[in-house]
């Protein structure tokens, strides 16, 4: 492969519009990632900055996901529980319940363990 610019043998490519570049082309970005000019690094910044953006969204929202779940399955569980006591004689209802409570309190666990990873 050739360099564009000095017709050189080229030994890198630009990271973000696929050019090909000679020792002498190659310019030091921010990133580790090689850029060929000013504007193809501060594109590659920008878009670093976004990934990094939605990776905590993403974070955040299993958070908040993992405390909802955590909150939903102890409604659950306690509708499960307070209806046994009140009307034991339904036998089906309430252990379902109180079972989907606590599936819910594991998908909590899941996701809260997911966003300490992240």
């Amino acid at each position: 492969m050739k360099c564009e610019t000095h017709s050189s043998e080229a030994t890198a490519v630009c990271t973000y519009c696929g050019r090909a570049l000679c020792p002498q082309c190659e310019r030091a970005s921010s990133s580790p990632r090689i850029a060929c000019s000013e504007a193809c690094a501060d594109a590659l910044a920008k878009a670093d900055r976004a990934i990094k953006l939605v990776l905590t969204k993403n974070i955040q929202g299993a958070r908040i996901t993992a405390y909802y779940l955590y909150i939903l399955g102890a409604i659950f569980v306690a509708v499960g529980i307070y209806g046994y006591i009140l009307y034991p004689r339904m036998r089906v209802v309430h252990p379902m319940a109180a079972a989907c409570g606590i599936a819910l309190i594991a998908f909590g666990f899941s996701f809260h363990r997911l966003a300490k990873r992240g």
